[in-house]
């Protein structure tokens, strides 16, 4: 909390990579975390303001998870 953010009540767009090692693992399952801890850590943060999110799923190894997750200013195109 107290972390400002950037784009205050302007729609914003998410791009998600996330690198699983369960293949059956369903990538919907990813988003809603990501923007619940976003709107814990960013007071101006509002779910309602993600007007785009782009997932991509990557199988990797056991141990070798990740998430990359870019946020960017919506341009409505």
């Amino acid at each position: 909390m107290g972390t400002d953010w950037p784009f205050k009540t302007d729609p914003v767009s998410f791009i998600v990579n996330a690198g699983l090692s369960n293949r059956g693992a369903d990538i919907d399952n990813v988003i809603k975390p990501i923007l619940d801890t976003y709107q814990g850590i960013f007071e101006e943060f509002n779910d309602n303001k993600v007007y785009y999110v782009e997932l991509h799923k990557e199988i990797v190894s056991k141990g070798e998870e990740f998430l990359r997750i870019r946020v960017t200013s919506h341009n409505g195109a």
